[in-house]
């Protein structure tokens, strides 16, 4: 179920205007607003399969913090389910490490101080940041293969 979470969890972003998506320079906030709302496309094109209910829930909260200032509906820590904290992480650790039109990807190191810094802002796990720590050169090397065969 993480696998297929992890695959769909931006499915929303085709709701959203491929200028915005792929803009290299700052989003207005008009821009991100609309940004903002993939996470509830995604759950109402997934809600629709009975068996995806479980996935559609983290995909819906895959941009909530632990403080309640995320989005789309800034829920707090106790409603933030453990599922949809793993894939937040997972994709903070992959957003940061790939090469984005606006920035070069991070280095493993560089990618847990801002995720540790992020953790320690209530923003994300951090017992989840510490397992990425525990295992950084392995979840690294998947990264890698990853981007190779894409």
């Amino acid at each position: 179920m993480f696998y297929l979470a992890g695959l769909l969890h931006d499915l929303g972003k085709l709701a959203i205007p491929n200028e915005i998506l792929i803009k290299p320079g700052k989003l207005t906030v008009k821009e991100f607003d609309l940004i903002k709302q993939h996470p509830y496309y995604g759950f109402r094109i997934l809600e629709q399969i009975e068996e995806f209910n479980l996935i559609a829930s983290w995909v819906s909260q895959h941009h909530e913090s632990l403080d309640a200032e995320g989005y789309p509906c800034k829920l707090s820590m106790d409603k933030i389910t453990l599922g949809a904290r793993i894939i937040t992480v997972a994709d903070i650790f992959c957003a940061l490490k790939e090469d984005r039109p606006y920035r070069n990807g991070l280095s493993v190191e560089q990618t847990l101080v801002v995720m540790t810094n992020m953790a320690v802002q209530n923003k994300i796990d951090s017992n989840l940041v510490n397992y990425i720590r525990l295992n950084a050169s392995m979840i690294a090397n998947l990264v890698i293969k990853k981007t190779i065969t894409q």
